[in-house]
């Protein structure tokens, strides 16, 4: 029989064994812990999670209907710049031959309405190359390609966080019009420009991690308060698809309502999980009234409304900055996607016609006939029924190369509504078009 003396000692032989699994468990999960922290804080992965939690609450606003496609494509900023900078002209790179050649220019293809590039924009980096000079080359394919361009922007774009000097707005423009930014002075020169729009400040995409229930003991070290921040790029991408999706049109782009339904408003993030936030935050908080003031330093605020803390993008200018003050309303991102959908229809058109024009007049009045379907004199009316007519004048004058008759070009001269701007701004723009070989209208 077992003593009393034996059963104690097995009983201290079996705590120790406990006890000795316990640590080896504990340590374990510390290693597992330490393992995944630094997998879930690695710069590049949660450069990776903002983005593709951004995409899941863009593709949420998305409905069913097919009016509104979403393409990715998996390139790396690197050898987007290499590419855009080593080309010898914006027709010779990738991105030109998938937005314009494949898609715009082939019978059949699908124009791309609005590129997104999730890309924070630094004014001094250590790439192989120049940052600006590439957004530059950006904001060209933009302007060959109709089709405006969005990015976003480091927090210390201006020389300093954001955070600490935003309601010293002497010192912002002192600094960006400064000899250290004459890059930036020459980026906004260019009028290719106003295809190009830089967004701010960067907005909170996640809350801290919790622990989760995932079979083991995972205890989270948030460093620096352990959010995650998107890039504010994607939100007004976020308010584009949500107003084409409600009116099929752009032009009360900057308009809205107090239930935030539509317009300038940014809706709260759907289609996340519990570390999602409710509302928008945006990591520094810009007032509405400073709008206008971002717009001439070429950037695009998402602000805040100071009674209701609403954010929105109530005022979205291009980097160009244009020669004379009427001339601000076309670095406007609603009125350069009016003219592009409009640009885009005509090209699709003219394109799938090739070949059934004898006269060059024939084709021009097929367009201007076209055209005459979306104007309307009327100055005010219902949302539905601008949007039916977004078109107040129109005209269209095309004319062959000297250089090379089988080569046309198309001058289109169009006055959108302004129905919320009170505008008579008008915009032009330029398509070409070539024949098949040896066939030359007279």
């Amino acid at each position: 029989m077992m003593t009393e003396y034996q059963a104690g000692t097995e009983q201290q032989e079996h705590n120790r064994l406990c006890a000795l699994i316990g640590q080896w468990i504990h340590l374990i999960d510390r290693r597992c812990s330490t393992q995944l922290q630094q997998v879930l804080n690695h710069p590049q992965f949660c450069a990776l999670e903002a983005r593709w939690r951004s995409l899941q609450h863009l593709t949420a606003l998305v409905s069913r209907s097919g009016r509104v496609i979403i393409r990715l494509l998996d390139l790396a900023w690197a050898p987007l710049a290499r590419d855009l900078n080593t080309a010898f002209e914006i027709r010779h790179t990738l991105l030109y031959r998938l937005l314009y050649q494949r898609e715009l220019n082939t019978a059949g293809g699908t124009p791309f309405g609005l590129l997104l590039v999730d890309h924070p924009l630094v004014f001094t980096g250590c790439d192989e190359y120049d940052e600006l000079y590439t957004a530059t080359r950006l904001a060209e394919l933009g302007e060959v390609s109709l089709c405006p361009v969005i990015m976003g922007t480091d927090p210390k774009f201006t020389g300093d966080d954001l955070h600490w000097f935003t309601a010293d707005r002497e010192r912002i423009a002192r600094i960006l019009s400064s000899d250290d930014y004459r890059l930036w002075e020459k980026l906004r020169c260019h009028e290719s420009a106003r295809f190009l729009y830089l967004t701010l400040p960067r907005f909170l995409v996640r809350y801290p991690h919790t622990a989760p229930r995932c079979g083991f003991v995972y205890q989270p070290d948030n460093p620096a308060g352990g959010e995650l921040w998107g890039n504010a790029a994607w939100l007004l991408v976020m308010n584009v698809i949500r107003e084409f999706e409600r009116i099929s049109w752009f032009g009360f782009l900057r308009s809205y309502d107090d239930n935030a339904t539509q317009g300038a408003i940014i809706a709260p993030l759907t289609g996340g999980d519990s570390c999602t936030p409710p509302a928008i935050i945006t990591e520094t908080d810009l007032a509405c009234e400073q709008d206008s003031f971002w717009g001439e330093q070429g950037l695009t605020a998402c602000t805040s409304l100071y009674l209701s803390g609403q954010y929105g993008f109530f005022s979205h200018h291009s980097v160009w900055q244009p020669p004379a003050p009427h001339w601000r309303q076309l670095t406007m991102l609603q009125t350069n996607l009016m003219a592009c959908r409009f640009a885009h229809a005509i090209k699709a058109q003219i394109r799938d016609k090739i070949g059934s024009f004898e006269t060059l007049a024939a084709c021009q009045q097929s367009v201007e006939r076209w055209l005459k379907q979306y104007v309307s004199d009327v100055d005010y009316g219902e949302e539905a029924i601008m949007a039916d007519y977004p078109l107040r004048q129109a005209g269209v004058e095309m004319s062959a190369d000297a250089a090379d008759p089988t080569r046309y070009r198309c001058r289109i001269c169009l006055q959108p509504q302004y129905q919320y701007d009170i505008s008579e701004a008008k915009v032009d723009i330029a398509l070409w078009f070539t024949r098949p070989q040896n066939e030359v209208l007279s």
